[in-house]
């Protein structure tokens, strides 16, 4: 059975970064450096907050993870929730996980009193985007993700030739 409950640094920053460097491999990326990973989830920046699917089966094991903030202001100056990620382990999707993380970040939303619940994903993601179909989500055409990395970075911030943090 799967639950859904909070991060907690001292208990969960080993797990979680195990399953934050699968994400990253699963979406193409390298396989970051595991103490890195834990050490700056033991420190996460103001307003950064994770909600993890939990496996009770063997020893409640995290097997996914939501990553969100609260943004304001928006539309008639109210607050909005923005999932930034969403990733349950292959072995462990197709069995609520997603769906209880999604459900219950809708709850949070709801009780702090914002007005939207947003996020984006992949236009290759088939699975991800029939779920969301399938709990009503509608996808915005109009709008369009922008980033901005690496050395484009570092020349809009004026710093050019510094290394970015991994």
């Amino acid at each position: 059975m799967i639950e859904i409950r909070p991060f907690e640094p001292a208990r969960d920053a080993g797990s979680l970064a195990r399953l934050v460097a699968e994400h990253d491999v699963h979406y193409g990326g390298s396989q970051p450096d595991l103490d890195d990973v834990e050490r700056r989830l033991m420190a996460l920046p103001p307003g950064v907050e994770i909600l993890l699917a939990v496996d009770d089966r063997p020893q409640q094991q995290p097997v996914g993870f939501a990553s969100f903030s609260i943004l304001f202001p928006t539309s008639g100056a109210m607050p909005l929730l923005y999932l930034k990620e969403l990733y349950v382990t292959a072995a462990s999707r197709r069995r609520g996980g997603a769906r209880m993380l999604l459900q219950s970040l809708a709850r949070i939303a709801h009780e702090r009193g914002c007005t939207r619940l947003e996020w984006t994903t992949s236009q290759e993601n088939a699975a991800a985007r029939a779920l969301y179909d399938a709990l009503g989500a509608e996808p915005m055409p109009w709008k369009i993700s922008y980033r901005i990395d690496g050395e484009a970075l570092n020349r809009m911030a004026g710093r050019r030739g510094q290394r970015q943090p991994q």
